[in-house]
């Protein structure tokens, strides 16, 4: 098959850590009250992640969040909650501050 009529591959999504933890209820909401919108608290594994892999620390340096795919972020968070943890290197930040064995 010549290279016009091969399929092209399809990108991957990407989203930033919020987004996926919206998209994938990696959360709890607090109390209502009176009419301000219910604060969200993400959950411990996604903390975790947010921490090892260096998204906050991203931003901060890269003027935006980092994007992840979701294979990605999953990864990320099943890592946070291993044992020991291990980091995903895909998702993980240039500018992570915590360093982790070979």
């Amino acid at each position: 098959m010549s290279d016009e009529r091969k399929p092209k591959p399809r990108e991957a999504k990407t989203a930033t850590p919020e987004q996926w933890m919206i998209a994938k209820g990696h959360y709890s909401q607090g109390p209502r009250i009176g009419k301000l919108p219910r604060e969200r608290f993400a959950t411990w594994e996604h903390n975790v992640a947010l921490t090892m892999h260096g998204w906050r620390e991203h931003a901060h340096h890269e003027g935006a969040p980092i994007q992840l795919t979701e294979h990605d972020y999953d990864a990320a968070i099943r890592a946070a909650s291993s044992t020991p943890p291990k980091p995903h290197h895909a998702a993980r930040s240039k500018h992570a501050a915590l360093k982790f064995g070979a």
